[in-house]
């Protein structure tokens, strides 16, 4: 006799709930650290009146394209295109960096990017990584205004791009 899967997706709950009882054994699921799920190609994007900025645009690794596209607006303050939490640093001996833990642009990128999105970040204008303003006149003069259309001009040139 043949079970019906809703059956046997019960008996999985069953055999998993008893064993938490008697074993407090929490069943845990890895990914596999090894298989790259997104790749990424570092761009330069023309944000008007000859001001450019550094912008990543993350991309599923399997698949060509076109992929839908999600845009990524920094915040407020002179914040880098990962929202970065803190300095990044240089390591003496291999010669690479060492980002914060906190990223969270960059985390965020990650999830879309996995499960068949394009997904563009991009520097505030005038601002580097580790909150380096790279153009003080430039950032201190921002209107919100300037802001809103350096958004659809990144949003222009991801679309654009096409992945």
């Amino acid at each position: 006799m043949l079970c019906s899967p809703l059956k046997i997706l019960f008996i999985i709950i069953a055999i998993f709930s008893v064993s938490v009882v008697f074993h407090g054994a929490v069943l845990t699921v890895h990914a596999q650290p090894d298989v790259q799920t997104t790749k990424y190609r570092d761009m330069i994007t023309d944000l008007r009146n000859d001001l450019k900025t550094n912008a990543r645009l993350n991309l599923p690794s399997n698949g060509d394209g076109p992929f839908l596209g999600v845009l990524l607006v920094p915040g407020s303050g002179p914040i880098d295109m990962n929202e970065t939490g803190g300095a990044i640093h240089l390591d003496n001996e291999t010669g690479s960096l060492i980002y914060p833990p906190a990223r969270p642009f960059f985390d965020i990128a990650e999830y879309p990017s996995q499960r068949g999105f394009a997904v563009l970040q991009y520097d505030k204008r005038g601002v580097s990584a580790n909150f380096t303003i790279l153009d003080s006149n430039i950032w201190r003069n921002s209107t919100v205004s300037d802001l809103e259309n350096d958004a659809e001009k990144a949003l222009e040139d991801h679309t654009a791009t096409r992945g």
